[in-house]
């Protein structure tokens, strides 16, 4: 009996750098629908695409859409190949113009999320069966509540003794390693360990310690750490005691001050922190070398009697020092960490307080509810359902996955790998990614599992893992993606070989660089050349009168002004940066200079002028004593008008004659008359009155966006919107406009994922290394505490905890190679490289062994170039108008699932599409002012719909349905909630109102009544007593054409 081949169905794609990954993961999504459409229409239903940011799921998703677009319509034959091995072209155009009309109309069912969300709609979807309280709220603004339990633990200093000795003190450690001893910013970032998914299990093991118990814990590590001390200058001293019996000099041994005796003393005075190696001692011990030539015979005679003895001596030193080297190192490593400890276990239990009263969670803590379940379970029954609704699967980004987040998502691997399809073949799961581009491990990211699969990280520890790692191995398929699709011939070649000669150099090391780079060399299509790529290397000494700095930005424009006179656009330009502060000096010396520039700081919100003079203006009403307020706002009228400030300055020191001055320069603003609106309505206030609705600002309109939610989900952490807007401003900018004729300067981090003709890296003079830490468990018996928090340094070589420190410095040095190979690999057709010239610079070695010296340059600069520097035959692009997008959209203006990433033509589903936005935004009746100012401002509205929008916001909020669509006081209000029925079906709520005890179910319909839509609604009822909710109400919610409104009992 023949057996049946089963296709590979683990498909592990390595894609790097150009290689048309979202084209194969389009593709070969698409293949699915194709393959099984003639079965089941819907098949897009049963796959779910998961990756990590929402840029990225927006990138996949325009991808699909467009190439479904593209084949609906036949008209791109060597897209249509790639099809057609099971079905002819006008089966796949038929079939990819029904796929594109389902999807539109079905689009919450194309599951493309991040990971966090798909998470979080787990979360929110078992919430029951995780035992978590039916009100309960996901935060997913971790600063926020970080800020929030920072400033409560500063709150209490003065009123615990135990708390000021802990911060006094790590104030004082912060002081001694030269650093700020403000230590409020420095817990912000500290905090941020809590989150992680290896600090939950370390920090629940600190409970059971008060912050009296570490401060006698530290007390104990003290004198833990003085009597390993004593113990071995007790050694070393009678070494020294012996050697000055012998009326023999310290001096007369071998190589004196760095000989043996010396070593002794050194020893004998500080303890076991100088217990180092040092050739020169083991020259004498080792190689009999006590003395040198010089030394008069009856010294060395004397010396070489001593010698048996000293040499006992020093093996006894050593010998302590094995012994007892790792516990000193780590009690010194607890007791250096312990405020920082004490702190974090302080800012754990605040947290878990704010959760409790406010019945939240973090994001972060949604993969350690799963993990609990997924660990213990070959099939967790939280999966059950998920697993029955998708078959397909695909990671993207796979490098930048956390070993918790891949570990929870293998059930639902694995269990498609061992299901049948009704086509008698399992299902499908495909991970894309690069360990080379792996640049996110601050993120939790961890590229040794992208490396080592379909082996899977722990599967030797515990038997379900090690069953799933042989699910993985049974399907798996490696799929290397070895073309560039993007860079020139010349820089793919440059590309290859410079990674291939930093990987090279390590050879005889051991480095994750070695090992993950051996499939560095890409392979290119041999009529697409025409690059170049060229270095600019300066020597420290040559720098003359210039920083570092200072040089870099100087080349950075010669070079711009070069490649526009080849006939390239600014658009064409990217530069990237290492650090965002080198960014942000590069723009604003470029902007100085006259060259048009894009850059995260060109787009933020607070550098805004319009955005200044609101703040300056709110600032006079929350604090009208603030002089330097009623300056900007003087200094940005008279800009306004071409008037001099220097005629009305005087004006700011008395609010009357302020006041009286804005009156005669035509604006009537008098402070105390607005103290009683809330931010939002004070800030359309001022609007109005200084005109600034007129210029149709986005950076304005972005800002009000910002407002608006802050008094939505007001804190009572801030005073006022100032407090809020001084702590996060900088969080909100708008995004890249596309087609503006300026320079692109990005952090490296940002430029991922994407291209561009002409690339300029100047490299920062230092790499990267940041401080480490790592949570350890030590034995209770030989230490005050069984779990630390450790600086993974060099004091931990010899010791047990050695390869932990080791293990750092590759993943950093792998870290740091990675973030190059991005910048290197975004060009496409020019890449600009500029780098200090010394020994340490692997670009300027590679560049003396490989090429030939170009020319000196300007700045007593060595330059080097290979390739094609030939001018631009496209014409220079023009600067064309643009339409900033805020990126709030996401956040304030829709939700991603509401939102289709079609730009569809249809009134109709623009429509639609607004109505559930805004409708969403509605969850208290506080929020109405609000919501109807942010339709008026909405510049994609006609002014039609806007007033009939206003209607229906008024009309849903009428007395008699109030109760109704906001329920009472105690109510919380969720929109877009997800259930799942037994067959896995997924039906969305438009508005779930619930206080615990009662629900109240709302679906808001646009066109006429069906028989269906109460039916519908029933279904949605039973779904929500399944999940234990027994009193719900149901409401078929009907909104007209002209606004109105009827609300339909069911």
């Amino acid at each position: 009996m023949n057996t049946v081949t089963q296709p590979s169905s683990f498909l592990v794609y390595k894609a790097s750098a150009g290689s048309g990954k979202t084209f194969n993961l389009a593709k070969t999504y698409l293949s699915i629908c194709f393959r099984h459409f003639a079965q089941d229409k819907y098949v897009y239903r049963k796959i779910l695409g998961i990756t990590f940011t929402n840029k990225a799921v927006s990138e996949m998703k325009t991808r699909i859409l467009y190439f479904l677009n593209v084949l609906s319509k036949g008209e791109d034959e060597e897209l249509m190949v790639h099809f057609t091995g099971t079905h002819n072209p006008t089966e796949i155009a038929a079939y990819a113009a029904e796929l594109l009309k389902l999807i539109h109309h079905d689009y919450s069912n194309f599951s493309i999320l991040t990971i966090d969300s798909l998470f979080e709609r787990i979360i929110r979807t078992f919430s029951v069966d995780l035992k978590l309280p039916l009100n309960h709220t996901l935060s997913l603004d971790a600063d926020l509540l970080m800020k929030q339990a920072v400033d409560i633990l500063l709150s209490k200093l003065g009123h615990d003794n135990d708390l000021d000795h802990t911060i006094i003190h790590y104030a004082y450690s912060r002081m001694d390693s030269n650093k700020n001893w403000k230590i409020d910013n420095d817990l912000l970032q500290k905090g941020k360990e809590i989150y992680k998914e290896n600090s939950m299990e370390a920090l629940a093991c600190l409970r059971k310690y008060t912050l009296h118990d570490f401060s006698q814990i530290r007390k104990e590590l003290d004198q833990i750490i003085n009597n390993m001390d004593a113990a071995m200058k007790q050694k070393a001293q009678i070494a020294v005691d012996y050697i000055q019996m012998h009326d023999v000099s310290l001096d007369d041994f071998y190589q004196a001050k760095k000989g043996i005796g010396y070593w002794f003393q050194k020893i004998a005075r500080t303890g076991m922190s100088v217990v180092t190696k040092n050739k020169f001692v083991e020259d004498s011990v080792y190689e009999n070398k006590w003395t040198s030539k010089a030394t008069e015979p009856v010294i060395k005679q004397n010396i070489e009697t001593l010698a048996p003895r000293l040499i006992e001596y020093y093996q006894d030193i050593q010998q302590y020092y094995q012994n007892h080297n790792t516990k000193y190192q780590i009690c010194n490593a607890i007791k250096n960490s312990i405020y920082a400890i004490s702190l974090l276990h302080q800012l754990k239990e605040i947290l878990d307080t704010i959760k409790q009263e406010d019945q939240s969670m973090y994001i972060s803590e949604s993969n350690q509810y799963i993990a609990k379940i997924v660990q213990q379970e070959a099939i967790p029954y939280i999966y059950e359902r998920l697993g029955e609704r998708y078959k397909y699967f695909f990671i993207d980004e796979f490098q930048d996955t956390s070993i918790l987040q891949w570990q929870n998502l293998l059930p639902l691997i694995t269990e498609a790998l061992s299901a049948e399809t009704f086509t008698g073949q399992t299902g499908l799961a495909a991970v894309f990614g690069d360990v080379k581009q792996a640049v996110y491990r601050f993120r939790g990211g961890d590229v040794r599992q992208f490396h080592v699969l379909p082996a899977i990280t722990g599967s030797d520890k515990r038997l379900l893992l090690k069953e799933r790692e042989n699910k993985l191995k049974e399907h798996f398929q490696e799929i290397n993606l070895s073309m560039n699709y993007r860079s020139k011939k010349e820089i793919v070649e440059f590309n290859n070989n410079y990674f291939e000669y930093i990987r090279k150099d390590r050879e005889a090391k051991d480095s994750y660089v070695f090992d993950m780079y051996k499939d560095v060399k890409q392979s290119f299509k041999a009529e697409h050349s025409g690059g170049g790529v060229c270095l600019y290397a300066i020597k420290k000494e040559q720098l003359g009168d210039f920083t570092y700095q200072e040089y870099l930005t100087q080349v950075c424009e010669q070079i711009i002004k070069q490649v526009l006179s080849d006939g390239y656009a600014l658009s064409d330009i990217a530069i990237l940066t290492r650090k965002n502060d080198l960014g942000a000096y590069i723009t604003k010396i470029l902007s100085e200079n006259g060259i048009a520039v894009i850059s995260l700081d060109s787009l933020l919100l607070v550098y805004d002028e319009d955005v200044a003079f609101l703040t300056a203006c709110l600032s006079t009403v929350y604090t009208p004593e603030n002089t330097l307020a009623r300056v900007n706002m003087l200094h940005y009228i008279s800009k306004q008008k071409k008037l001099s400030l220097e005629h009305y300055v005087q004006a700011v020191h008395n609010e009357h004659d302020f006041t009286a001055t804005l009156s005669k320069l035509g604006f009537s603003f008098q402070a105390a008359d607005f103290t009683h609106l809330n931010a939002y309505e004070l800030v359309e206030h001022i609007i109005r009155i200084f005109n600034l609705d007129a210029k149709n600002n986005p950076f304005v309109m972005a800002f009000v966006g910002v407002v608006l939610q802050y008094q939505m989900n007001m804190s009572k952490q801030y005073m006022h919107f100032l407090e809020y807007w001084e702590e996060h401003g900088d969080d909100f900018s708008l995004s890249n406009p596309e087609g503006m004729n300026a320079v692109n300067v990005m952090s490296i981090h940002k430029a991922k994922g994407l291209e561009f003709p002409v690339v300029i890296y100047p490299q920062h003079n230092t790499q990267s290394h940041n401080d480490a830490y790592a949570w350890i468990y030590v034995n209770k018996d030989e230490y005050p505490m069984d779990v630390a928090y450790v600086k993974l340094s060099r004091s931990l070589e010899n010791t047990a905890y050695e390869s932990l420190y080791k293990e750092e410095i590759k993943l950093q040095e792998l870290d740091n190679i990675n973030v190059e190979y991005v910048a290197f690999t975004r060009a496409k057709e020019r890449l600009y490289l500029i780098s200090q010239d010394d020994e340490k610079s692997p670009l300027t070695s590679y560049f003396r062994i490989h090429n030939q010296l170009y020319k000196t340059g300007t700045y007593g600069d060595v330059i080097y170039k290979q390739g094609l520097f030939e001018r631009c035959e496209k014409s220079k692009k023009n600067p064309e108008e643009v339409h900033l997008v805020s990126t709030l959209a996401q956040d304030i203006i829709a939700s991603p699932e509401l939102v289709s990433d079609i730009v569809a033509d249809s009134d109709e589903i623009r429509w639609g599409n607004a109505l559930h936005t805004y409708v969403a935004m509605l969850k208290t009746e506080k929020d109405v002012d609000g919501v109807k100012n942010q339709i008026q401002l909405n510049p994609a509205l006609r002014d039609a719909e806007k007033i009939i929008l206003q209607r229906v916001v008024d009309n849903l909020c009428q007395p008699d349905t109030k109760g109704i669509f906001f329920g009472s006081e105690a109510a919380i209000v969720k929109t877009e909630v997800e259930l799942l029925d037994a067959e896995a079906q997924s039906f969305r709520i438009d508005r779930l109102v619930t206080d615990g005890e009662r629900s109240v179910v709302l679906d808001f319909k646009t066109g006429n009544k069906e028989i269906s839509h109460s039916r519908q609604l029933n279904h949605y009822v039973d779904l929500l007593k399944q999940t234990g909710c027994q009193q719900v109400e149901a409401f078929l919610v009907y909104i007209h054409t002209d606004g109105a409104c009827s609300f339909d009992k069911i």
